[in-house]
């Protein structure tokens, strides 16, 4: 098993970065996609490794790969069409007649 470290020091190893402490307790307590730093705790103190930090940040961003879904490329007849209606719709909302107020 490899050392055991301060939440922080373990990213900053890993990582280079160095992050608040709020971002190493909102890991390892809410996760992130789903998907939780694992800690061990000893004393009260909550530690990891430079190991379980690189697993972590290795699964987020498979789950965000898994996630991300490519831009459809359209015609420009297509877009064309769309932006037309976009702006037929805004032009309808502009010039919508108002309401008379009711008389209590």
């Amino acid at each position: 098993m490899q050392k055991l470290l301060n939440i922080c020091e373990a990213i900053h190893s890993a990582t280079g970065r160095r992050p608040n402490l709020s971002t190493g307790w909102r890991w390892s307590t809410k996760g992130c996609r789903g998907i939780r730093l694992r800690t061990a705790v000893l004393g009260g103190k909550m530690l990891t490794t430079i190991e379980w930090v690189e697993e972590f940040i290795q699964a987020t961003t498979e789950a965000r790969n898994a996630n991300y879904v490519s831009p459809v490329a359209t015609s420009s007849t297509t877009r064309d069409k769309q932006i037309a209606k976009a702006s037929a719709d805004l032009h309808a909302k502009l010039n919508k007649p108002k309401r008379a107020k009711a008389k209590a």
